[in-house]
C-alpha cells in the first residue's frame, strides 16, 4: 500500500472512482445481490464477519489516527464530512438494526441467546477502555447534546400524533404490559429505585408536588 500510495496514477485512479460512486445505487446493488443469485449471496454472507470485523478494527484505528489530527484540520474536514451524510437513511438503517436486534433477541436459540450475550459484554469491555480522560470528555462533550435531544423530543412529545407523541406512549403501554406481567420485578426492582429516587429528590431539597 505504501508502494501504491507513492504512484500518482494509483491516486487519481482512487479519486475517479470515488468521484463516481453513486450512493443512490447502494439499495440497487444490495438486491440484486440477496435476489438475483440467492447462492452466491449466501457465499458472500458466510464470509460476512471476517469482513465486519475488518470494518470495525479499520474504523477503529481511523478514530484513533485521527484523534491525533490537529484539531482545526480534523473540525474542518468533519464540517464537511458530515454535512454530506444522508441523515434520513442513517436514521432508517438505525432503526432497522435495532428492529432486527430486537426481534433476534426474542428468539429462544441458546446458541444465539449465548452469542449476543458475549458480544454485548465484548462491546463494553472495548468502551471502557482505560483511558480515562478520554471517557470524561466524551461524557463533557455527549451531555449537551443529549440535554438538546431531551428538549426537541420534549417539544416533539406534545404534539399529538407526531411520531415522538406515539413512541412515548408505545414505551408507555409496554412498561405497563411488562410490568402487569412481571410483578416480581416491581416489587423488587422498580419500587425500590423509585423510592431512592424520590428520598434523593427530597433530600436535595425537591418538592413532592
Amino acid at each position: 500500500m505504501r508502494e501504491l500510495l507513492k504512484t500518482p496514477r494509483f491516486k487519481r485512479s482512487v479519486g475517479i472512482i470515488i468521484s463516481e460512486l453513486d450512493p443512490e445505487s447502494a439499495r440497487l446493488l444490495v438486491r440484486t445481490l440477496m435476489w438475483e443469485d440467492i447462492a452466491f449471496f449466501l457465499s458472500l454472507a458466510g464470509s460476512s464477519p471476517d469482513i465486519a470485523n475488518a470494518c470495525v478494527i479499520a474504523l477503529d484505528e481511523l478514530m484513533v489516527q485521527m484523534s491525533k489530527m490537529p484539531q482545526p484540520l480534523l473540525t474542518d474536514f468533519a464540517s464537511g464530512a458530515v454535512g454530506k451524510l444522508d441523515g434520513e437513511a442513517l436514521g432508517s438503517a438505525l432503526a432497522g438494526v435495532l428492529e432486527l436486534i430486537a426481534s433476534i433477541s426474542l428468539t429462544e436459540d441458546e446458541g444465539l441467546r449465548k452469542s449476543l450475550e458475549g458480544l454485548r459484554l465484548d462491546v463494553a469491555k472495548g468502551f471502557a477502555r482505560d483511558d480515562f480522560s478520554a471517557s470524561e470528555k466524551l461524557v463533557e462533550q455527549t451531555l449537551p447534546m443529549v440535554s438538546a435531544w431531551m428538549g426537541r423530543i420534549g417539544r416533539e412529545s406534545i404534539v399529538e400524533g407526531s411520531p415522538a407523541n406515539r413512541a412515548v406512549k408505545a414505551f408507555s403501554e409496554g412498561i405497563r404490559q411488562a410490568a402487569s406481567e412481571n410483578p416480581e420485578f416491581v416489587e423488587g426492582v422498580v419500587t425500590p429505585l423509585a423510592d431512592a429516587w424520590r428520598d434523593a429528590f427530597e433530600e436535595a431539597g425537591g418538592s413532592d408536588e
